[in-house]
């Protein structure tokens, strides 16, 4: 069976969970010995200089026992799955021509619009595909879909949405209306529809009016995840005895709800200054998230790390005694697998899909913070519940692996290529 995959990031180079995902999942399906070509914008090879890439770090690769797996690159001026038409206009007016060959793949101009670059990038996707046969279509998230379209329509292939995030869940429930258009009729015309979660599945049906008995509900599965070494991007707090530390995590943008973790902290610290929040990750909300912290004199109990991976990750985790997760709307949450593997038990919105999988955990609505604030105190105060939480996630979460998740997936080209 031979497989089309559109993604758009890929580790090392990556903003979100959707490259790290989308690479688990690719391996998980290499191993399963299908024949996968996995399409990727070219800028992701692009910010690799070799000699900034560690001797035991493979560019771009699989591991040697899979040898279906091939990478294309597609040329395109999008930065990001993330990115939107302000971000994306701001990209086009500073965007240079590198040196290197850059354009070889295409003589077309590239889009002076979010709009016009996605359509030239899907109609870049219909001039690689041509000549060659697929099975079926995979494309990951918005950003891809358009390309999904369009070569379901010119090649008769039957195409899979999978959702790893809505427009409506990426603005807090404010949608672009081109966005939230091209994503519905992204989901009438595709065969199959995965999506991360049974919060996703609804949102689907009820905001884009999905026909249910196309979707099919894949979870996500344990990373473990162990890059190359980094340096953190500033000196990290040393731990006293007695203090609490206590972590948000991801993209500093609306949908992660960075605010209320501020509003939390705020109401923590004036009750007890031994506890100390951490905000790691980037985002367009960052700046306004400082000037807060400045503002309320909270610099010595909040401090924001930026974007950090790999060793330097890692040694944060080690340090964490709970991790909040407080989405306005997260189709899953990579975030609360990634605390119970590192055994930080974790407190998440109820808007997020990663619940169905981990139970054992402290639930609640993302703008109640004054309930978040104090299952912090209880935490700091009482050890054992930490450590209880903690425990049980993992043992709930030991069979959630990424062999099994890309077998039900593999279930779904196998039922596609029956129909």
């Amino acid at each position: 069976m031979k497989i089309l995959m559109l993604g758009w990031e890929f580790p090392p180079i990556y903003s979100g969970g959707l490259g790290v995902v989308c690479k688990k999942l690719a391996t998980a399906l290499g191993k399963k010995g299908l024949d996968l070509t996995f399409a990727l914008p070219y800028f992701v090879r692009r910010k690799l200089p070799e000699h900034e890439i560690p001797k035991d770090f493979s560019l771009l690769d699989f591991p040697e026992e899979i040898q279906k797996i091939a990478i294309k690159y597609i040329p395109t001026s999008l930065p990001s799955p993330y990115t939107n038409e302000k971000e994306y206009n701001t990209e086009w007016e500073s965007f240079s021509v590198p040196q290197e060959n850059f354009f070889s793949f295409s003589n077309e101009v590239y889009g002076k619009n979010l709009w016009q670059e996605i359509d030239r990038f899907a109609r870049q996707m219909e001039k690689m595909v041509r000549g060659q046969k697929f099975d079926a279509i995979h494309a990951h998230d918005w950003i891809t879909f358009e390309a999904g379209v369009r070569l379901k329509h010119c090649f008769d292939i039957p195409l899979i949405t999978h959702v790893h995030a809505t427009e409506i869940d990426r603005t807090g429930g404010n949608p672009n209306p081109e966005t939230f258009h091209r994503e519905k009729y992204a989901f009438e015309k595709a065969d199959r529809v995965i999506t991360v979660s049974e919060y996703t599945k609804n949102i689907l049906v009820d905001h884009y009016g999905t026909d249910p008995e196309k979707i099919r509900v894949v979870h996500n599965a344990h990373l473990h995840t162990s890059q190359h070494h980094q340096t953190l991007t500033r000196d990290f707090p040393h731990k006293r005895k007695g203090e609490t530390y206590v972590l948000f995590i991801g993209r500093v943008t609306i949908q992660k709800g960075p605010d209320y973790f501020l509003d939390v902290a705020k109401k923590v610290v004036a009750k007890d200054k031994n506890v100390k929040f951490f905000i790691v990750g980037n985002g367009d909300m960052l700046p306004r998230i400082t000037h807060e912290i400045a503002k309320e004199r909270l610099q010595n109990n909040v401090f924001c790390l930026g974007f950090v991976d790999g060793e330097a990750k890692k040694k944060i985790w080690e340090q964490m005694d709970l991790c909040i997760v407080p989405s306005v709307s997260e189709p899953f949450g990579l975030t609360v697998l990634e605390a119970v593997e590192h055994g930080v038990p974790v407190v998440v919105s109820h808007n997020a899909g990663a619940k169905e999988v981990v139970s054992n955990s402290l639930k609640v609505d993302f703008w109640d913070t004054k309930q978040m604030a104090e299952y912090v105190m209880a935490v700091s105060k009482h050890p054992v519940l930490q450590k209880v939480l903690a425990q049980k996630a993992h043992r709930e979460t030991r069979g959630l692996n990424w062999h099994d998740q890309a077998g039900k997936v593999h279930e779904i080209y196998e039922e596609l290529a029956c129909c």
